[in-house]
């Protein structure tokens, strides 16, 4: 009986992996991510200029603390699908992968803990992604994550891009 079990769990969990590979590879809609010690001055083409942040929410299941990604946009991208225009300071958009995993919905407010400095901060859920279904993502428009973080105005720390660019290591 066990080996029967455990010759079904391993066929199922091909399938499963196999699927979860073809979820991430059709909702990375990016060739390359540059996280940036430093941002610069140059422009790209055909790029994305973010904010990646990453913090930790309490997951009342288990009583632990999960990490997710913030991810902060001048108003849209289109390598996310995501749209923040007209979110206030507070507000974010949510992954529906986040949003199922904390059993939040629109309207309901979620503590994000930012292990670095110990802060928290209880922000407003305004959306939810139906594009991001297996990312653990928080969306911010990019002004208001750097209101938030206490960046300079127009700080970003990560270009997104379909092709390779010519960025020093050093940057």
């Amino acid at each position: 009986f066990f080996s029967v079990m455990m010759l079904e769990l391993g066929y199922s969990m091909k399938g499963n992996i196999n699927n979860l590979i073809n979820y991430a590879k059709n909702e990375t809609r990016y060739e390359y991510m540059y996280i940036l010690k430093h941002p610069t001055d140059e422009e790209y083409d055909n790029t994305e200029k973010g904010c990646l942040r990453s913090l930790k929410v309490h997951f009342a299941f288990t009583d632990t603390y999960m990490p997710v990604t913030m991810v902060g946009f001048d108003g849209s991208s289109d390598y996310f699908k995501v749209n923040t225009e007209g979110y206030s300071s507070n507000d974010v958009l949510l992954s529906r992968s986040a949003a199922n995993k904390f059993m939040v919905a629109i309207g309901d407010t979620l503590k994000f803990f930012d292990s670095s400095d110990d802060s928290e901060y209880v922000l407003n859920i305004k959306g939810i992604s139906e594009e991001n279904h297996n990312s653990m993502y928080i969306f911010m428009a990019l002004d208001s994550m750097n209101e938030l973080f206490e960046n300079e105005e127009g700080y970003y720390n990560t270009v997104f891009s379909d092709k390779k660019l010519d960025i020093a290591s050093n940057q």
